[in-house]
């Protein structure tokens, strides 16, 4: 991830979670944003490359992936940045809604 977790704590307003729990929470976070990533460089890779990508994960060559997708995306590292805002964003505004909701519900 590109955002650091201290960050990710503060967008979130996780603090007050017990720091086991934070990271339950980083870790989900980070998880989801390499699916959403690996998802859309795969809609932009022809077939053949991923074939090339299947062979290279079942020998475990995760910089030569890494390498191959930036020689086929040149914006790859900014694609990445972009995606891990997405989320981040779609994320926040959704908890976001429900605090006002659930504090709405309260009232």
């Amino acid at each position: 991830m590109i955002i650091t977790p201290d960050e990710l704590i503060l967008k979130l307003d996780i603090g007050q979670l017990d720091p086991e729990n934070q990271q339950i929470v980083i870790d989900n976070i980070a998880n989801t944003i390499s699916t959403r990533t690996w998802l859309k460089v795969s809609e932009k890779l022809t077939e053949n490359d991923l074939d090339i990508i299947e062979v290279l994960m079942a020998e475990d060559k995760e910089e030569e992936i890494e390498n191959f997708i930036k020689s086929k995306l040149p914006n790859y590292d900014q694609f990445v940045s972009d995606t891990e805002s997405e989320v981040i964003f779609e994320i926040t505004s959704g908890l976001k809604a429900y605090k006002a909701e659930t504090t709405k519900s309260s009232s």
